[in-house]
């Protein structure tokens, strides 16, 4: 059912650029393309920028207002920059590239107003961490799901970060080059998938099925792993055990049932498990640490076992902002419905 026009209005943004507002038998101000209430006033507050964000997010975020303007639906009392939204939005829309990057733009721009508010409202005292914890989850999902990674990526992005969490202590800075570049690498391995044979309940008794001689088919089982970890491990060191130096093979797998990372070290015997399967990144942290020398690892082999200082670490670059909600806006939210 039509929403009969009275009259179509002129408003302007902070800078002085016109939006036609449209005076219609339900609404007093409704914005054309988008169907949002346009106050004279709000409009006035804002740049044409950030009104121009607005629109954007709202459009395509709404498929069924995305499908109305395709079909020329409100394309009409737009004002020459409201008819520069469209060609973007539409833009935008049809192609699936530019669509992707601009929603993850859009949430990185969302997290990092969620850290900024956070970060303040911690200082007020007035910081609620379970439902910053559970935003910030919602949001880092939405971003996992448009770069097409599957929760088989997410036990990888905790790894990198409690590397770089463990890097940044003065236990790491403590230890020789080649450890560092060692735990450092961690980051960096791609993880085998673990054999479809082998469930998790097998990982949880491994050491009771190769300490139990009747267990012949479950030894066999993990006899193909441990011949893989050896063949093709991930990190090799030399470790000290019982005053004898022997090499420690280590390699990590991902389970497709648990989408979790286990990593798996043997000696030189494939029989001879030096650390049964663990989820546990700090115990091979520790196995690192702890060994005489590292021979080898991702991206170095066979590096020299002298202390050096590691190369400066970057920041990683924040990504460009498009959702106009501001920490000081969130804030002044809060103010205004007395939560602050």
């Amino acid at each position: 059912m039509q929403d009969p026009i009275k009259s179509i209005n002129k408003a302007t943004t902070k800078d002085g650029v016109e939006i036609y507002t449209l005076n219609t038998q339900k609404f007093k101000q409704k914005e054309p393309l988008t169907n949002l209430t346009a106050d004279s006033k709000q409009l006035s507050q804002r740049t044409s920028q950030e009104t121009k964000e607005i629109m954007l997010n709202h459009i395509l975020e709404n498929d069924k207002l995305l499908y109305l303007l395709k079909q020329g639906i409100n394309t009409q009392h737009l004002s020459p920059f409201q008819k520069e939204i469209l060609e973007s939005a539409l833009d935008i829309a049809n192609n699936p590239t530019k669509l992707k990057e601009y929603k993850l733009q859009g949430l990185q721009k969302q997290l990092n107003n969620l850290n900024e508010s956070e970060a303040y409202l911690k200082t007020l005292g007035n910081y609620d961490k379970a439902i910053y914890a559970k935003d910030t989850q919602e949001v880092e999902k939405g971003i996992s799901a448009l770069k097409g990674e599957t929760s088989l990526a997410t036990p990888k992005q905790k790894t990198i970060q409690k590397i770089d969490s463990y890097a940044k202590s003065n236990e790491f800075k403590t230890l020789s080059r080649d450890k560092q570049e060692a735990i450092l690498s961690l980051k960096d391995i791609e993880p085998s998938l673990m054999p479809q044979e082998i469930s998790i309940k097998d990982l949880e008794h491994l050491q009771k099925h190769f300490s139990d001689k009747l267990d012949k088919e479950q030894r066999e089982k993990f006899l193909t792993l441990f011949k893989d970890t050896k063949e093709n491990p991930h990190i090799v060191l030399e470790v000290l055990k019982n005053g004898e130096i022997r090499q420690e093979y280590i390699k990590a797998y991902q389970h497709k049932e648990s989408k979790d990372l286990y990593y798996l070290a043997i000696g030189k015997n494939e029989r001879d498990i030096t650390g049964i399967p663990t989820t546990k990144l700090i115990k091979v942290i520790n196995d690192i640490a702890k060994s005489e020398r590292v021979v080898r690892a991702v991206n170095f082999e066979g590096i020299s076992n002298t202390a050096a200082p590691l190369p400066k670490q970057t920041s990683p670059q924040r990504s460009s902002e498009i959702i106009p909600q501001t920490p000081k806006e969130i804030i002044k939210q809060a103010k205004q419905s007395g939560k602050v």
